[in-house]
C-alpha cells in the first residue's frame, strides 16, 4: 500500500511540475503576444504617418502647381 501511494505521490508531484511549468510557457507567449500587438500597432501608425505626409506633399505640390 505504502509504495502504491508513494509512486501516486511522486506522479502528482510530476504532473503539478509540468502544469507549473505549461502555466509559465503560457504566460510567457501571452507576454510575447502582446508586445508583438504593440510592435504591429507602432509599425501601423509610422505607416499611416507616412502616408498623411506622402498625401499631405502631394496637396502641397497641386496648391502649389495651381497658384504658378
Amino acid at each position: 500500500m505504502k509504495d502504491e501511494a508513494g509512486e501516486r505521490d511522486r506522479e502528482v508531484s510530476s504532473l503539478n511540475s509540468k502544469l507549473l511549468s505549461l502555466q509559465l510557457d503560457i504566460k510567457n507567449l501571452h507576454d510575447v503576444c502582446k508586445r508583438q500587438r504593440k510592435t504591429l500597432q507602432d509599425n501601423q501608425l509610422c505607416v499611416e504617418e507616412a502616408m498623411n505626409s506622402s498625401h499631405n506633399k502631394k496637396q502641397a505640390q497641386a496648391l502649389a502647381f495651381e497658384e504658378s
